[in-house]
Parts: C-alpha cells; sequence; structure tokens
C-alpha cells in the first residue's frame, strides 16, 4: 500500500511540531530540576559580595548584606554548612577583610558579576539570582542544541538525544551551581552553533569574546578557533589578528581591573591551600613545591574517570566524523579544537570541575549523535540508489 505524499508531508509537519514541545518542555523541566535541586558551595557568598561591593563601598556592610543574603536563599542547614565548613569558610564568615580579599578571585568574572549587580540593584537577592541565571543559561543553552542537532536528525530524534545529552549528570552540572559556568556553557555553545552550524564565524568570535568576561579560561579556545578560522579562511588573516588583538587586550584589562593577584598566590591558593589573606602574601615556598603540587593536581586530573570517559567519546566522534567528511569535514575540526581546548585548560590549572569542561563534553555528545545520524542517512541514501538502479 502506498502512502498517500500530502498525508506523509502533514505527518512530518506534525512530528515536528511535537518533537519542538518535547524539546521546549522537557529543557524547561531539566532547567526548573537544576534550580529547585542546586549544589551550594562558598562560592555563592563570594559572587554575592563581589555584586554588594560594587554598589557599596564598605567591607563591613558588603559583608553583613552578602551573608544576609545567602541566610534567606538557602536552606537553614546548608547555609549553617557553608559558615561551619572548612576553617577558611569559617575565617571568611567572620572577618569581613577576610571576604573581602577573596573578592579579585570573582572580579575576573566581570559579565557574570554584573548580572548580578543588575540583580542586587532591582532588590533581587544576588544569591537567588545566581542560581537563576544559571538554570536559565543551561535551558537556553539546551535550546540552542537542540536547534543544532535538527539540521542534522529528525525533529524527534534531536529532540530525545538532547534531552538525554542534558541529563548527564556532568553536563548537568553548570546549571546547578550559581556560578559562572551555566552562563559560559550557554555562550560557548551558542558561538560554536553560529560558527559551525551556520557558518557565521564572525558572530562565533563575538560570543566567544563574551564568554572571556564570565570565564577567563575561555580566552584558550577563543584564541584556538580564532586562528582555525583564519587557517581554513573563514575568516581573513586582518580580520582574525584584530579578534585576537580584542582578546588578548580583554583578558589583561579584565586582570587589571580586578586587580588578580600573580601566579604565585593563584597557585598557592587553589592547588596548596586557600589563603585567608591574599593580598598580604608573600610566597615564601620554593618553585620545587609548587611544581609538585602542579603535578600532584595534574596527575589526579588525567586519572578522573569522567575525564577519560568524554576523551574516548570525543576520539570516536572524531574516528567517525573522518569517515563521513574526510579530514576536511568541519564537525571533526570541532571536535579535535574542544578536546584540545579541554587538555590545555586543565593543563593551565589542574583542578577537579567538571562543569568547567561541559562545553567539550557536551560537544563531543553531540558531535557524536549527529555523526551517527549522518551516517545512517549516507546507508539510506546509499540503498535508495542501489533500489533504483534494480528498477532501472
Amino acid at each position: 500500500m502506498i502512502a498517500d505524499p500530502s498525508t506523509e508531508l502533514q505527518n512530518v509537519r506534525m512530528l515536528g511540531h511535537w518533537a519542538d514541545w518535547l524539546a521546549l518542555i522537557g529543557l524547561t523541566a531539566c532547567a526548573l530540576f537544576t534550580f529547585a535541586a542546586p549544589i551550594y558551595n562558598w562560592d555563592l557568598v563570594a559572587y554575592a559580595a563581589a555584586a554588594l561591593s560594587v554598589l557599596d563601598g564598605d567591607v563591613a556592610s558588603v559583608h553583613a548584606a552578602a551573608y544576609e543574603a545567602l541566610q534567606a536563599a538557602l536552606p537553614a542547614g546548608d547555609y549553617h554548612r557553608q559558615l561551619a565548613g572548612s576553617a577558611y569558610q569559617q575565617a571568611a564568615a567572620a572577618n569581613p577583610e577576610i571576604l573581602h580579599q577573596q573578592l579579585p578571585f570573582y572580579w575576573v568574572k566581570p559579565g557574570f558579576v554584573s548580572l548580578l549587580v543588575v540583580a542586587a540593584a532591582l532588590g533581587v537577592n544576588p544569591v537567588t539570582a545566581a542560581l537563576a541565571l544559571t538554570s536559565a543559561a543551561y535551558g537556553a543553552a539546551g535550546l540552542v542544541a537542540y536547534a543544532w542537532a535538527t539540521r542534522h536528525l529528525s525533529r524527534s530524534l534531536a529532540a530525545v538525544t538532547v534531552l538525554a545529552c542534558f541529563a548527564v549528570p556532568q553536563i548537568m552540572m553548570p546549571g546547578r551551581y550559581g556560578t559562572p559556568d551555566g552562563v559560559a556553557l550557554f555562550l560557548v555553545l551558542l558561538g560554536l552553533y553560529l560558527g559551525f552550524g551556520l557558518g557565521r564565524f564572525g558572530a562565533l568570535a563575538a560570543a566567544l569574546l563574551l564568554a572571556i568576561t564570565v570565564r577567563l579560561d575561555n580566552a584558550i579556545l577563543f584564541g584556538l578557533i580564532v586562528v582555525y578560522a583564519a587557517v581554513f579562511r573563514h575568516l581573513g588573516v586582518a580580520a582574525a589578528g584584530l579578534w585576537l588583538a580584542a582578546g588578548v587586550g580583554l583578558t589583561v584589562i579584565i586582570g587589571r581591573l580586578a586587580g588578580a593577584y600573580g601566579w604565585q598566590t593563584l597557585l598557592h591558593h587553589s592547588l596548596i591551600e586557600p589563603l585567608t589573606a591574599p593580598a598580604a602574601f608573600v610566597p615564601d615556598r620554593p618553585l620545587a613545591d609548587y611544581v609538585g603540587a602542579y603535578a600532584q593536581a595534574l596527575r589526579w586530573e588525567l586519572q578522573r574517570q569522567s575525564v577519560m570517559l568524554f576523551s574516548a567519546m570525543g576520539v570516536l566522534a572524531a574516528l567517525l566524523r573522518w569517515r563521513v567528511g574526510g579530514r576536511g569535514d568541519a564537525t571533526l575540526h570541532l571536535v579535535m579544537i574542544m578536546g584540545l581546548a579541554a587538555w590545555a585548560n586543565s593543563a593551565v590549572l589542574p583542578t577537579e570541575m567538571d562543569r568547567r569542561l561541559a562545553p567539550a563534553y557536551l560537544a563531543c555528545l553531540l558531535a557524536l549523535a549527529v555523526t551517527i545520524g549522518d551516517l545512517r542517512r549516507r546507508r539510506q541514501e546509499s540503498r535508495a540508489i542501489e533500489q533504483n538502479e534494480i528498477v532501472k
């Protein structure tokens, strides 16, 4: 029995309509889940204080307001755990000056802090705003992923694929923390879609430049992609040079304006022990101690199961893309760039934060899914050609 073509077209349109709703409702549910089941950490009070310090220059009042915002936003048990956690957390809760000296570590994300400043100026609790902002950005990133996946997969399959990806715990983490990672995930994914999905590499560079203001380590990905775009003539050499200059300039300006501490202070704070008074810290350890701490952290980073699992998925996606499009395939290039940027990111500062690597994880999963879809479509086209030949 031969189906009526008009009926088949109507079914395809209906399927697309329902798939769109499925993706929208499912991603909204994912975003609401991240907001309803957040992961509280001490960074919440630090980002709130960084935002409030823009509106109020008094160290003591900023300290009080930040902890009041934390108390109002968190359940009582979680709030007390943030106060009575480590000795470092206890010291910051007791001493306004200690909290104030941590703020340069957070002012280096001015894009995220600025959004919290707006929320606080409007009377919104900055801690609640941070949690809501990251959840909303997570859901928005899912919509971008869905739009991208529909260019390679049927709408129904794209919806199921994207929902499955965004339910992966390591991918969901940026939406559950009230940190810049959720907003960074959205900006990076939006930029990648504009460039590798729609061929608009100027817009890609602009999105990643904005992502640098949310997470400074996005400068690594920004530099790699601008160089790639110049080599493969997606951007002119002069335009790429201007973009690179803008990225370097923005990174330097953010560091200077935030009053960021030196590399030894950063490494000591990140890899050895948190500093209660980083402004007064005088490095007194030999270089060998920092090298040892770095090597130990990098060793643990390389042994993490999530890093190894997604690296393996990235390699598999790259091999399959090579089969689909050869060495000139743009998606193959994307997987290689994201993998290189993720490993470089870990090498620069090896700290165990999956949410920092979530854009690379997601790119691997999406590339693997669309590649399987492309291979399936190619087989179907080959079979159709063979059947036509047989009929002839």
